[in-house]
């Protein structure tokens, strides 16, 4: 047997579905499948399942104040005394309910702290004159399993989790991400400390997602939108955070590499930041036999050298970009230098 039975037109399903599953977290059980709205077919058992909950929860909107299946079980709930109406867009009830206390839904966003729900546990409890009861299960009582239905958004989350970390290990995905960031941000002429921007960021993602749980979740009365935009922001959030793990992992303050050219002499390296910034302390020459360089520089949390330039006097510069992959492997950098003369 429910303790809970919920009538609502199709078209507020959505909202219908979050409130069975916030009155299920309460601990009642609820019967509320939309399935049972499709015709006479089911007449019986909705009788049947009016008789035996001990609260009828009418969700009156401008689609179920003209649906006579939302009119005949609010009747009945209020022959049989159950019956406490609630409003989702301030629509009149029909007439015969006006009398009715009606508890105003219309700005609720879904959250079981919410002043609404709480009001509206309260009600539940003075109509039923008690808390739950104990979950049972009646064979035509298709639209209990409140267990699987309110675990199911954390099952989703730990596996989204799961696939996300392994994707953060075996891709380096997220590092890549927030390395090219900082890319982007140097090319637009930003000079601020790439820490900084970084935590900014993770700082604005944390945020979100407080606000997200505690105020908007689910978003706009959509459960799965509300879960996916939830799991876009913590992959982003440990996105930064893995990328400051491996940057104490990989960081050095030396870099060595090799210039390939048919004459040696003269040739200098020195490195740059994504900021186009000089990172290595002074231009290091080449060995004059093998074109071997091995540069130091000054690290900065969050940041990495991006760029190589080799110079010769009389010649152009040449600018080697510095791949995150070439960075983190610590083997070096092969570059081919030709002389161009500089005009």
């Amino acid at each position: 047997m429910s303790d809970i039975f919920i009538s609502y037109a199709r078209e507020d399903r959505e909202q219908a579905e979050i409130l069975a599953t916030r009155l299920t977290e309460a601990g009642w059980s609820v019967w509320w499948d939309p399935e049972l709205h499709a015709g006479e077919h089911f007449a019986e058992v909705i009788e049947q399942a009016l008789d035996q909950v001990r609260a009828v929860i009418v969700l009156w909107s401008r689609h179920s104040v003209t649906s006579r299946w939302v009119r005949a079980e609010a009747n009945e709930g209020l022959r049989q005394e159950k019956l406490i109406p609630l409003s989702l867009d301030a629509s009149e009830p029909p007439l015969i309910f006006k009398p009715i206390h009606t508890g105003q839904f219309a700005d609720w966003n879904g959250a079981g702290d919410a002043p609404e729900f709480h009001k509206l546990i309260g009600d539940i409890r003075d109509r039923m004159g008690d808390g739950p009861s104990p979950p049972a299960q009646t064979p035509g009582d298709t639209r209990s399993g409140p267990d699987t239905r309110s675990n199911r958004p954390l099952v989703t989350s730990l596996l989204a989790l799961l696939c996300g970390f392994l994707l953060i290990v075996v891709s380096d995905l997220p590092g890549r991400a927030v390395d090219g960031l900082m890319t982007l941000l140097g090319r637009s002429g930003s000079d601020l400390p790439p820490a900084l921007v970084q935590a900014t960021l993770l700082s604005a993602l944390v945020v979100a997602l407080i606000l997200l749980r505690r105020h908007y979740w689910p978003v706009a009365g959509k459960p799965r939108a509300g879960l996916i935009f939830g799991m876009v922001l913590m992959l982003s959030a440990c996105a930064i955070l893995y990328h400051w793990i491996d940057y104490l992992a990989w960081s050095s303050d030396h870099f060595s590499g090799r210039v390939n050219a048919t004459q040696l002499d003269g040739i200098r390296v020195l490195a740059r930041d994504h900021r186009d910034q000089q990172v290595s302390l002074g231009d290091m020459p080449v060995d004059t036999q093998s074109g071997e360089f091995r540069l130091r520089y000054t690290p900065e949390f969050g940041a990495r050298p991006h760029y190589l330039s080799v110079t010769k006097p009389g010649c152009r510069d040449l600018d080697h970009a510095i791949s995150r992959a070439e960075w983190r492997s610590g083997a070096g950098v092969d570059i081919d230098y030709t002389c161009e003369a500089d005009q």
